[in-house]
């Protein structure tokens, strides 16, 4: 994150911004700066360790899904690192599934593939891989790559009603537009998966692997 004074000097208790509550209380940390002498100073801002990085998605994961993940995260831990394909599929199902009712009926978030994208992106990440949202390739970006010591997993998300907006399925649009060849390099297996998500059920609708 790029930040400058006017965030992180402000003190301002009744309108303090999300940034700079998570730099003040050190969630956030300063890893680069410069100025011009002119228009003040711009930082880099990111977690100082890997363990606020792994507690406060967790944070994060359980605020997107009002759920607390705490018992299932060993579970996928597992799943991630053998390469299970369908215990995944398993997993996230139950997963959505346990999200409260009452959650959606307060939040219209279900609809975007953001929010689908980011409850994903902070569940895996508060197990301590690698994870990169949005990794751009030469052809695109894919929406989610996560590296664990034997795999690398790269996942394309789209929610339900695409196909009528002429939008190719995930996993096609993995392979048209060569996403693993990033890491062709690399000697891990790659397991590719498209996941469409449907809004009304607040679930998975299709799941496809390669």
């Amino acid at each position: 994150m790029i930040s400058g004074d006017e965030i992180l000097l402000s003190f301002n208790p009744e309108k303090i911004r999300v940034e700079t509550l998570l730099f003040q209380t050190g969630y956030l940390t300063i890893r680069s700066w410069s100025s011009d002498g002119i228009r003040g100073f711009r930082c880099t801002l990111g977690y100082p360790n890997k363990e606020v990085r792994i507690s406060l998605n967790l944070l994060f994961s359980e605020a997107l899904s009002g759920y607390s993940l705490s018992d299932n995260r060993n579970i996928l831990f597992s799943i991630l690192d053998t390469g299970d394909e369908e215990g995944l599929h398993v997993h996230l199902q139950s997963f959505f599934a346990s999200i409260p009712h009452d959650w959606f009926r307060k939040n219209p978030l279900a609809k975007f593939e953001e929010y689908w994208e980011s409850l994903m992106y902070s569940y895996i990440a508060s197990l301590g891989y690698e994870v990169i949202w949005e990794d751009t390739t030469n052809k695109g970006r894919i929406d989610l790559t996560v590296k664990t010591p034997s795999y690398i997993w790269i996942l394309e998300f789209k929610v339900k009603g695409f196909v009528q907006q002429g939008r190719k399925l995930p996993l096609d649009q993995i392979d048209e537009r060569g996403y693993a060849e990033k890491y062709l390099s690399d000697p891990r297996q790659k397991i590719k998966v498209g996941i469409v998500f449907d809004p009304e059920t607040r679930n998975i609708e299709s799941w496809t692997t390669d």
